[in-house]
């Protein structure tokens, strides 16, 4: 009696346990969420731009089309020389090629004085003057020789020599100076002294010309 009852408990359960499996079956059958069954899509879609704006600009950087990289101007060059020329095309200038001053003596004095000599044969112009200077320990110098226009303008300086002791007196200092010219000698020639009372014009001389 016992063991029939056994066997239709085991049957009871078995039968239960077949039916909760085809429940099982259909609810996953029915709630099938792969791609392919037709459910909605709710994936992300991929962002594809290029880096252009949504108006087809590109936000890389510009070239300008012009190429331009600045105003580029030419420069005119300003010739100004004053140098003559003849009809041949050769230049009639004088032209300085060298020139040397030396100190031929200083002593007490107050004489401020310049001579000039143009000498057409060695094509040179030598200039002798005594420049003054606070005391006599003092020696020439030239500060400045150009040619305008065919004059020619020297500056004559002075500065202090070696000497330790000096004669309390204004001074005196003879000078030579020679300028040598490679192409003519100049039409005139200014010379100045730069001393104590500042720079003053002496004198100006012209050369002349003797006529064929």
């Amino acid at each position: 009696m016992k063991r029939r009852e056994l066997l239709t408990k085991a049957g009871t359960v078995a039968a239960i346990g077949s039916v909760a499996g085809c429940i099982g079956s259909l609810e996953t059958d029915g709630d099938d969420s792969s791609p392919g069954a037709g459910g909605d899509d709710t994936s992300t879609p991929t962002d594809s731009s290029d880096g252009s704006n949504d108006d087809g600009s590109d936000e890389g950087g510009s070239d300008d089309e012009d190429g331009s990289d600045g105003e580029g101007t030419a420069t005119d060059g300003d010739d100004s020389s004053n140098s003559d020329v003849s009809d041949d095309g050769e230049s009639t200038s004088p032209s300085v090629q060298s020139r040397n001053i030396s100190t031929t003596g200083s002593g007490c004095g107050s004489t401020s004085e310049a001579a000039v000599t143009f000498d057409d044969g060695s094509s040179t112009v030598s200039v002798d003057g005594s420049i003054m200077a606070s005391d006599p320990c003092h020696v020439a110098t030239i500060e400045r020789a150009s040619m305008t226009d065919g004059t020619l303008t020297v500056v004559v300086g002075i500065e202090a020599d070696d000497s330790e002791a000096c004669q309390q007196c204004l001074g005196q200092v003879q000078y030579e100076a020679r300028f040598a010219f490679a192409d003519a000698l100049p039409g005139t020639v200014e010379v100045q002294h730069a001393s104590m009372d500042g720079t003053t014009t002496v004198t100006t001389e012209s050369r002349n010309v003797q006529p064929h």
